[in-house]
């Protein structure tokens, strides 16, 4: 519950500010500024959206641009704007946030001028609708070209609210350090650009993102820190000037949520005096009209569960009933009102448990647990999405068309060099079998030779420029294989498919496994030696922690791995050792009967660190033990289930393991087991 709740409010602020920014834009009507009439209804609509009154505020703004007359390109696209935020955040309309969001595009390429913010504003709004639309790809597509083309024509403190919006999506993925760093590039972004004589860059921006980095702290259980982040909002938002009155109230709205968060933080440490403190200042400030009475409705939540924490449920039952009570009536963020819901039945739940009352506490647990399995499976697709992957594989895909074209010419060089190299070949020939003992025909031979060599040079260059788009296809294909096998296996999670399709989708899921399986042995084919970052990497922990995340594999098969390492620390590269040992317990596993064993030791030796992996499975033959270490081996078979294998795998191992200067070998009796072993230096 409090770090859905923190996720969800940090996005809601964030639209807040930035729908509220838009008041502030210039029109493309012949005057310099947003036309009146138009910036006077956008505020209206805020006022009846912050009230909690959505429908009324959408119902305003419709009818008032039906009024508008002769109504500029750009107020249109900030009207159209609006109402795509709108039914993407608000009403979870998904259709008509898509529909205004292709008006945006439509309006910008009327524009006789190019509006740059406009234009990356509405790829970004593009990409959030593909988002809910669970088009990830797409999705980060949009994001990758938005921030591109923010990063080249728009100036820092615009810039800001783009990386805030990155920022956003690592929230909703739940990868709360990578969403701080964004806050604070973000942060620093606003800091360094000149914001005089304008309140929303040099404060409504300026607080909401150092708000934002200690919410993502508390997220991270880093409650302290948090803490100090909001006591920095506060002394910031207190030190701050506002010219009007309608800038004032604002700086108190936010003062009020700040309050409320820290609020929060102090309960989790259990200081409940200061969290009562700041809890009702927070409810004080955000609980009436033209306020934050959505955030309002948060404190409460926490308040209540200060409260059922010192053992006052009678007080935690009345702000409960009050906040239910507002639910009723506040047609605000739909998406925030089920987020408040789940944590109100969840205290409901408590504070029945707290005073004995089960069937009332088993109702409230009931539909506690109903709104929370809604709310997980809204972005469960999208936090196995790495974004920064996304971003990469982007520029992977530009880089790979310069590779290609760059291959082609290469090409075309090594087979005009190749015609050169056979008609010297042939006079050379010719001239031998006049001049067979001359010192002409050596001196000939040997430039021969080098000419040769050069050859080969080129070609082994060629290799490795085919091995480096190898690499990047394989990139390019790991993505779509995992959206396949992950919406085939959503698919065998449902009913009403016949036994036969069932059959047919299970072979679909397994074949894009296998698949996924032979793309990540393909990437880590001919890896460079100089890429190798070496730390220090505590070997126990590294062997106890693979066995661990392979038991459930070998769970499957009914087989028991049992590890015996010990502290040792040697100087690594964790992620490829940890491949090596993935690998070679994996192969055990595979290669091993139901109901066996493997074993996992270490043994310290004067200058190296050997490391076994023994199991009880079919051995290794002795014909194919000269040819198991070789890149794609024809010694391959498949596992004791049926498990396929790539033979790729010792052969990479084997590179790793020489690359650190230590050596991989193994001992193997057909039908009794095998042991491999693998050294370090230390």
């Amino acid at each position: 519950m409090h770090k859905s709740i923190h996720i969800r409010c940090l996005i809601s602020v964030f639209i807040t500010i930035t729908v509220l920014a838009a008041c502030q834009q210039k029109a493309d009507n012949g005057t310099s500024k947003m036309r009146p009439d138009v910036k006077a209804a956008i505020v209206i609509y805020n006022e009846k959206l912050d009230n909690g009154r959505g429908n009324a505020a959408i119902k305003y703004l419709d009818s008032a641009y039906a009024k508008f007359e002769n109504l500029g390109a750009l107020d249109r696209w900030n009207i159209y704007w609006i109402e795509s935020n709108y039914y993407l955040n608000y009403d979870n309309n998904i259709a008509k946030a898509s529909l205004y969001a292709d008006s945006l595009d439509f309006i910008l390429e009327r524009l006789s001028e190019k509006r740059t913010e406009e234009y990356a504003k509405t790829i970004f709004t593009r990409g959030n609708v593909l988002l809910a639309q669970k088009k990830y790809n797409e999705a980060f597509k949009n994001f990758y070209d938005g921030r591109q083309y923010a990063l080249q024509h728009i100036d820092k403190c615009k810039l800001s609210n783009f990386t805030s919006e990155l920022a956003n999506i690592k929230l909703k993925q739940e990868k709360y350090a990578e969403a701080a760093k964004y806050y604070k590039l973000a942060l620093k972004e606003i800091q360094d650009c000149d914001t005089t004589n304008n309140f929303e860059y040099q404060f409504v921006y300026v607080q909401s993102k150092i708000n934002a980095i200690a919410m993502v702290y508390e997220l991270m259980g880093k409650t302290d820190s948090a803490i100090v982040y909001y006591k920095k909002t506060i002394d910031f938002i207190q030190k701050a000037k506002p010219n009007n009155e309608k800038d004032k109230i604002f700086a108190q709205r936010a003062l009020g949520v700040v309050y409320g968060n820290l609020g929060g933080a102090y309960r989790v440490k259990r200081d409940y005096r200061n969290a009562e403190d700041m809890l009702l200042k927070s409810i004080a400030i955000n609980d009436r009209p033209g306020y934050e009475v959505q955030d309002a409705m948060t404190a409460k939540i926490k308040l209540a569960k200060v409260y059922l924490q010192m053992n006052r449920p009678s007080s935690a039952y009345d702000i409960l009933k009050n906040v239910q009570l507002q639910l009723s009536n506040f047609n605000g963020d739909q998406n925030h009102n089920i987020v408040v819901k789940i944590g109100l039945y969840r205290l409901l739940s408590e504070y029945h448990d707290q005073v004995g009352e089960i069937k009332g506490a088993y109702k409230a647990q009931t539909s506690y647990h109903r709104l929370k399995d809604s709310i997980a499976n809204v972005n469960k697709g999208l936090k196995a999405i790495d974004m920064d992957m996304a971003f990469e594989l982007n520029d992977q895909k530009y880089k790979s068309a310069i590779l290609q074209k760059e291959s082609q010419l290469k090409t075309a060089y090594l087979v005009a060099f190749g015609i050169l190299i056979l008609g010297a070949a042939f006079s050379l020939l010719f001239f031998w079998r006049d001049m067979k003992k001359s010192r002409s025909y050596i001196t000939r031979l040997k430039k021969l030779n080098t000419q040769n060599q050069q050859t080969l040079a080129a070609l082994e260059q060629s290799q490795a420029e085919n091995d480096k788009i190898l690499r990047i296809v394989a990139h390019d294909l790991r993505n779509p294989l995992s959206g396949i096998t992950g919406v085939v296996a959503l698919m065998l999670e449902e009913e009403g498919f016949s036994e036969e399709t069932r059959e047919e989708l299970a072979l679909i899921k397994a074949t894009g496994e296998n698949s996924l399986g032979l793309v990540n042995e393909l990437l880590q084919v001919n890896f460079n030696l100089e890429d190798l970052t070496m730390d220090e990497v505590d070997m126990g922990e590294l062997v106890q922690y693979c066995a661990e995340l392979l038991r459930h594999k070998a769970t499957e098969k009914n087989q028991k791995i049992t590890d015996h390492g010990f502290p040792i620390i040697v100087t690594a590269n964790r992620e490829k050792i940890w491949r090596v040992l993935s690998n070679l317990i994996g192969n055990a596993i595979k290669f091993s009967p139901r109901d066996s064993s493997i074993k996992v030791t270490m043994q310290k030796k004067e200058h190296e660190l050997v490391v076994s992996v023994s199991d009880n499975g079919i051995g290794i033959p002795h014909q194919m033990a000269d040819k198991l270490f070789d890149m794609f081996t024809a010694a391959k078979r498949d596992g004791t289930a049926g498990e396929q294998s790539f033979g790729m795998g010792l052969s990479i191992s084997k590179q790793i393991i020489e690359a650190h200067g230590g050596k991989l070998w193994f001992e193997s009796k057909v039908e009794k087991g095998t042991t491999f072993h693998f050294s370090l230096p230390i």
